[in-house]
């Protein structure tokens, strides 16, 4: 068996060459969660606004949307055949038990799976490829043979190469040429969506963009002009803003809001103090070094004084 050091990624060069892969890239900051105030929703890439939804069979016009944008199928059609299935893992092997993807649909012959990613680590889409291929392999060993599957991505990150907020991949070789079109990964990169938003203008948006954008800016008086213009963002905000209002809602996106603060500290302690953020880090010490103060850095880095204090080794 190969041993590898603790951490460090596995390259193998094929040909002399060595792939390059998606966590090679350097990321942006996530987007951060927040209690919310007036005014707000919840992002998309929250659990519990993602699952009240999307993981609703009277909101399927959503995914369809999506999926009508992506694909050469038709909204109208989506929306009266498209359906929500089982989003468990097939149970052949005791570790797959239990496991679920976050939504599964069906039409005809096409499977879509839509995963919310919160974390830019590269174990995420590599679990995310086991669902992908489980449901493939499912479909061939049943009735249903050879069926499409298309796994669709909300990524809350992006990376410093890419612009791009529709990323799709295939498997292909050297040349190009697609392995099987049967398999196919869309990644949604929802940070890019608000960066060019910001930058150049609402006008400057597709239609999924456009959507997009609504349904991950969480500020209600940014989306006024699109629920203006675009039907599906203003059905989507109307919706958002009566499932906030709530109070089951409430107490269940405060609980995720919980455990994600702490998820995030945890990673705070095994990831920027380890090196992984070394340029935030390099960043502190630089105002530091030049005169601003610990409470002035901690609201501009979004880190606890506490978290600052032990980047600058100050007891």
């Amino acid at each position: 068996m190969l041993e590898t050091k603790e951490k460090e990624k596995f390259k193998i060069k094929l040909m002399g060459e060595e792939v390059k892969e998606l966590s090679d890239l350097t990321y942006n900051d996530l987007y951060r969660q927040k209690t919310l105030e007036y005014k707000d929703k919840p992002s998309i890439v929250s659990d519990t606004m993602f699952k009240t939804m999307f993981q609703r069979e009277e909101r399927i016009k959503y995914s369809a949307y999506i999926v009508s944008k992506l694909t050469n199928l038709s909204y109208e059609d989506l929306l009266k055949n498209m359906k929500l299935t089982t989003n468990e893992l097939p149970k052949r092997k005791e570790d797959t038990k239990g496991q679920r993807g976050d939504f599964v649909a069906k039409i005809d012959d096409l499977y879509i799976n839509i995963e919310v990613n919160n974390n830019k680590n590269p174990e995420i889409y590599e679990r995310n490829l086991g669902y992908l291929f489980k449901l493939y392999d499912q479909n061939i060993r049943g009735e249903e043979k050879y069926n499409m599957v298309m796994q669709i991505n909300f990524n809350n990150f992006a990376y410093k190469e890419s612009k791009n907020i529709v990323d799709i991949f295939y498997l292909k070789n050297q040349d190009g040429i697609a392995f099987s079109k049967k398999i196919v990964v869309v990644n949604l990169v929802l940070p890019n969506v608000l960066e060019k938003c910001y930058t150049l203008g609402i006008e400057s948006l597709t239609e999924l963009e456009k959507f997009l954008y609504g349904i991950h800016e969480k500020d209600i008086e940014k989306l006024k002009r699109l629920v203006e213009e675009v039907e599906i963002v203003r059905e989507y905000v109307s919706e958002a803003i009566e499932v906030v209002e709530d109070p089951v809602f409430g107490e269940a996106y405060d609980h995720e809001l919980a455990n994600m603060e702490q998820s995030y500290e945890d990673g705070f302690e095994d990831g920027v103090l380890k090196g992984e953020k070394k340029t935030k880090i390099d960043m502190i010490k630089a105002l530091f070094k030049n005169g601003v103060s610990l409470n002035l850095i901690s609201k501009s880095t979004n880190l606890s004084i506490k978290q600052v204090e032990e980047i600058l080794n100050i007891k």
